[in-house]
Protein backbone atom coordinates (compact mmCIF):
# COMPACT_ATOMS: atom_id res chain seq x y z
CA UNK A 1 0.00 0.00 0.00
CA UNK A 2 2.94 2.07 1.01
CA UNK A 3 4.88 1.86 -2.14
CA UNK A 4 1.78 2.30 -4.36
CA UNK A 5 0.91 5.66 -2.76
CA UNK A 6 4.92 6.45 -2.42
CA UNK A 7 5.10 5.68 -6.84
CA UNK A 8 1.82 7.96 -7.42
CA UNK A 9 2.90 10.82 -5.26
CA UNK A 10 1.96 14.26 -6.35
CA UNK A 11 -0.26 15.32 -8.81
CA UNK A 12 -0.41 12.05 -10.46
CA UNK A 13 -1.68 10.13 -7.45
CA UNK A 14 -4.30 12.52 -7.28
CA UNK A 15 -5.22 11.94 -10.87
CA UNK A 16 -5.13 8.50 -10.09
CA UNK A 17 -6.78 8.35 -6.76
CA UNK A 18 -9.58 10.38 -8.52
CA UNK A 19 -10.00 7.94 -11.41
CA UNK A 20 -10.12 5.05 -9.03
CA UNK A 21 -12.89 7.03 -6.61
CA UNK A 22 -15.20 7.18 -9.59
CA UNK A 23 -14.65 3.79 -10.58
CA UNK A 24 -15.16 2.14 -7.24
CA UNK A 25 -18.73 4.27 -6.66
CA UNK A 26 -20.23 2.65 -9.62
CA UNK A 27 -19.00 -0.81 -8.58
CA UNK A 28 -19.83 -0.72 -4.72
CA UNK A 29 -23.24 0.42 -5.86
CA UNK A 30 -23.82 -2.92 -7.52
CA UNK A 31 -22.69 -4.48 -4.66
CA UNK A 32 -24.55 -3.27 -2.13
CA UNK A 33 -27.57 -3.22 -4.51
CA UNK A 34 -26.78 -7.64 -4.92
CA UNK A 35 -26.14 -8.02 -0.91
CA UNK A 36 -29.33 -6.26 -0.41
CA UNK A 37 -30.99 -8.84 -2.60
CA UNK A 38 -29.53 -11.42 -1.03
CA UNK A 39 -30.38 -10.40 2.18
CA UNK A 40 -33.77 -10.15 1.38
CA UNK A 41 -34.13 -13.55 -0.58
CA UNK A 42 -31.92 -15.65 2.35
CA UNK A 43 -33.59 -13.70 5.70
CA UNK A 44 -37.18 -14.00 3.87
CA UNK A 45 -39.14 -11.94 6.80
CA UNK A 46 -37.54 -8.42 8.42
CA UNK A 47 -37.99 -10.46 12.21
CA UNK A 48 -35.09 -12.86 11.03
CA UNK A 49 -32.43 -9.95 11.17
CA UNK A 50 -32.69 -10.31 14.88
CA UNK A 51 -34.32 -13.31 15.66
CA UNK A 52 -31.30 -16.06 14.30
CA UNK A 53 -27.61 -15.70 14.48
CA UNK A 54 -27.21 -15.51 10.55
CA UNK A 55 -29.07 -12.25 10.89
CA UNK A 56 -27.19 -10.90 13.40
CA UNK A 57 -23.93 -11.63 11.86
CA UNK A 58 -25.47 -10.23 9.04
CA UNK A 59 -25.85 -6.72 11.13
CA UNK A 60 -22.26 -6.87 12.16
CA UNK A 61 -21.28 -7.30 8.60
CA UNK A 62 -23.15 -4.10 7.88
CA UNK A 63 -21.96 -2.56 10.80
CA UNK A 64 -18.26 -3.08 8.82
CA UNK A 65 -19.47 -2.38 5.55
CA UNK A 66 -20.89 1.05 6.79
CA UNK A 67 -17.24 1.59 9.01
CA UNK A 68 -15.44 0.67 5.50
CA UNK A 69 -17.15 3.01 3.27
CA UNK A 70 -17.20 5.72 5.71
CA UNK A 71 -13.27 5.83 5.52
CA UNK A 72 -13.79 5.48 1.49
CA UNK A 73 -16.06 8.28 1.63
CA UNK A 74 -13.53 10.28 3.66
CA UNK A 75 -11.00 9.01 1.22
CA UNK A 76 -12.60 10.75 -1.41
CA UNK A 77 -14.67 13.89 -0.38
CA UNK A 78 -11.69 14.65 2.01
CA UNK A 79 -8.01 13.61 1.64
CA UNK A 80 -7.63 12.48 -2.41
CA UNK A 81 -8.96 16.13 -3.02
CA UNK A 82 -6.09 17.45 -0.63
CA UNK A 83 -3.31 15.58 -1.94
CA UNK A 84 -0.91 18.24 -2.91
CA UNK A 85 -0.85 19.21 0.74
CA UNK A 86 1.73 18.01 3.67
CA UNK A 87 1.23 14.20 5.20
CA UNK A 88 -2.01 14.14 3.26
CA UNK A 89 -0.12 10.97 1.41
CA UNK A 90 0.14 9.46 4.33
CA UNK A 91 -3.13 10.07 5.69
CA UNK A 92 -4.25 8.44 2.83
CA UNK A 93 -1.92 5.77 3.26
CA UNK A 94 -2.99 4.89 7.09
CA UNK A 95 -6.68 5.08 5.81
CA UNK A 96 -6.01 2.63 3.11
CA UNK A 97 -4.32 -0.07 6.04
CA UNK A 98 -7.89 0.81 8.12
CA UNK A 99 -9.64 -0.11 4.93
CA UNK A 100 -7.70 -2.98 4.57
CA UNK A 101 -8.70 -4.16 8.31
CA UNK A 102 -12.62 -3.65 7.80
CA UNK A 103 -12.29 -5.72 4.29
CA UNK A 104 -10.71 -8.95 6.63
CA UNK A 105 -13.47 -7.96 9.31
CA UNK A 106 -15.95 -8.32 6.49
CA UNK A 107 -14.71 -11.73 4.95
CA UNK A 108 -13.97 -13.26 7.98
CA UNK A 109 -17.44 -12.36 9.29
CA UNK A 110 -18.97 -14.11 6.14
CA UNK A 111 -17.08 -16.77 7.04
CA UNK A 112 -18.79 -17.32 9.88
CA UNK A 113 -22.31 -16.42 8.86
CA UNK A 114 -22.08 -19.12 5.96
CA UNK A 115 -19.65 -21.53 7.04
CA UNK A 116 -20.27 -22.08 10.73
CA UNK A 117 -23.59 -20.01 11.74
CA UNK A 118 -25.59 -21.10 8.47
CA UNK A 119 -29.05 -19.60 7.32
CA UNK A 120 -31.88 -21.49 9.28
CA UNK A 121 -35.31 -19.19 8.97
CA UNK A 122 -37.66 -22.13 8.30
Amino acid sequence: VFGIVIYFHGPNMQQVMAKFGRLAVALVAVVLASGVTMACLLLKEFQNLIATGYGVGLLVKLGCVSALLLVAATNKWWTVPRLQLTHYSHRLSLAIVVEIIFGIAIFTVTAVITGVIGIDVG
